[in-house]
């Protein structure tokens, strides 16, 4: 087997163990909610009065940061992550308007992209 293939195999392991990761975290702790995780002020209010709370303090900028890409355009979305949904949907914000959008694991930008929201879940599961 060449180099190439070598590298190719270990990158397939490393998705397959991202997306593990990303099921494994989901089932343990059902759903993250990186709104709520801001402040405790939040604890009460909804994600959408919440939402309208960091536009209006321009706090936005302090949810995780993600890339989004959609494959059959090819086009790529910087957006905020807000919550991660027990069903696996990931509700963002794109971060050129604010639009609310909602994607899944398989359409993040790429493995690094991955690995920033996995860190971030943990995070969050430490936090708690």
């Amino acid at each position: 087997m060449n180099k190439s293939n070598q590298i190719s195999k270990k990158v397939d392991t490393l998705k397959l163990e991202t997306s593990n990761l990303f099921s494994e975290l989901i089932k343990q702790h059902n759903s993250f909610n990186f709104l709520k995780a801001l402040d405790s002020d939040y604890a009460e209010l909804t994600n959408a009065e919440i939402i309208d709370e960091l536009k209006q303090d321009d706090r936005v900028e302090e949810l995780p940061l993600i890339e989004f890409r959609n494959d059959i355009t090819g086009n790529v979305f910087d957006c905020y992550i807000t919550e991660v949904t027990k069903d696996g949907n990931i509700r963002t914000l794109e971060m050129e308007d604010y639009t609310p959008n909602m994607y899944v694991f398989s359409d993040l930008g790429g493995i690094e992209d991955q690995l920033v929201l996995l860190n971030e879940m943990e995070e969050l599961v430490v936090e708690k």
